[in-house]
């Protein structure tokens, strides 16, 4: 689709599209997994090896687990909207006028 083109399209019709993209990327993305993984299959039991001897050999090792973050800033008229202050910042805290600080919880 050309430039042009897309900037025919309201905002709606450019989500929407962007709905299907997203779609269609990870439908391919998953047939192009499970292409791969059979691949890699007949080329281990060409030498005589299954998969899981190859890439499962010795296991994973135990790391540190992810501790969820804590609630720091909560919407004053619907206290299920929260924010830890990780990463990209809501929709409804970037649509909020003023300071965020009067959302962060005390």
């Amino acid at each position: 689709m050309k430039d042009s083109q897309l900037e025919k399209l309201n905002v709606k019709e450019l989500l929407d599209l962007r709905e299907r993209l997203d779609d269609m990327i990870a439908s391919k993305q998953d047939r192009e997994k499970a292409d791969l993984k059979a691949r890699f299959e007949n080329m281990a039991k060409e030498a005589g090896l299954s998969l899981g001897e190859i890439v499962g050999g010795r296991g994973r090792k135990a790391g540190r687990s992810k501790s969820a973050a804590g609630v720091k800033y909560q919407h004053n008229d619907n206290p299920a909207l929260t924010w830890s202050g990780r990463g990209r910042k809501p929709k409804w805290l970037s649509e909020a006028t003023g300071d965020i600080e009067r959302f962060r919880v005390r």
